[in-house]
């Protein structure tokens, strides 16, 4: 694609070195971008074209995806799918750290495979039909795992990808180096929202932090994260009381005062809209015995 490419800040919070997304939307995020995490993409129901760099190639359901760090692409679905008149898309996204893996395998020599389909995914790297194999069933099964269980899951993944003979090579040129600016900005965001989440944060406090008004703000803010500011200062703040309610003396009263929010109300329903079940249900689950 001959148009620059865009910078997206993946909306990871600090606690997390992994984010599972899971898509049912009418199309995919459609500017052609680029992202300092890798990601591995498995298309669930949908069929059209991939862009990675300079190159270009069709895809179809099944198919397995993994975008190393700084990898300009762009997938792009069909207006009307094969199998009929129905449009829009299914697919699960993991977003994670290149250095988080690489880090653990740096003096392992039975990690050399691991190694190698790490470096290449630079390039951008497809596994055709994966939904029938292991693989396809580790991707869907993912997002149900939590803490260091989900990263175990994503090394089984990888070792998976990693062991396959059929893995195609994509684009032809190594990624681009990240706009300095947008990567300062919402640096800047992300890092105010996750020291004062539990302080009441306002549109103009935040969009003021990288001079700009708050309806600009808004705008830049969804067009490099594809979700709403308030969208994400919800899950940030979900993601904190969920911290709070793993530890043994936490109640629920506590978590949500302590996680920003001033209403039960609106916890519980910010609670049941991001983890889809309410805080008391989520102690319980947690709970021993």
């Amino acid at each position: 694609m001959t148009m620059d490419p865009l910078y997206y800040k993946v909306p990871r919070h600090d606690e997390e070195s992994i984010r599972v997304e899971i898509w049912n939307q009418p199309k995919f995020y459609e500017p052609f971008h680029y992202h300092e995490e890798c990601q591995l993409t498995l298309i669930l129901a949908s069929t059209g074209t991939v862009f990675m760099g300079s190159s270009m190639v069709e895809y179809d359901e099944g198919d397995l995806f993994f975008m190393g760090e700084n990898l300009p692409h762009v997938l792009r679905n069909d207006r009307i799918r094969h199998s009929g008149n129905e449009t829009g898309v299914r697919a699960i996204s993991v977003f994670f750290s290149m250095k988080a893996v690489t880090a653990l395998f740096e003096d392992v020599p039975e990690a050399r495979e691991v190694k190698k389909l790490m470096d290449n995914s630079a390039f951008g790297l497809r596994f055709r039909r994966a939904a029938r194999h292991r693989i396809g069933s580790l991707m869907k099964s993912i997002g149900d795992s939590h803490g260091l269980s989900r990263f175990i899951h994503l090394l089984q993944i990888i070792n998976y990808f990693a062991a396959f003979p059929d893995v195609e090579r994509l684009a032809d040129t190594r990624p681009v180096q990240m706009d300095p600016t947008h990567h300062k900005n919402l640096t800047k965001v992300f890092d105010f929202v996750m020291s004062h989440y539990n302080e009441k944060i306002t549109l103009e406090t935040v969009s003021s932090l990288i001079y700009m008004t708050p309806t600009a703000f808004c705008r830049y803010f969804k067009r490099h994260t594809q979700k709403s500011f308030s969208s994400f200062l919800i899950e940030v703040r979900v993601n904190k009381a969920c911290k709070m309610l793993q530890e043994e003396t936490s109640n629920v009263s506590d978590s949500c005062y302590s996680s920003g929010y001033n209403n039960k109300s609106n916890f519980h329903r910010h609670f049941l809209r991001v983890m889809g079940v309410t805080p008391n249900e989520y102690k319980k689950m947690i709970s021993p015995g």
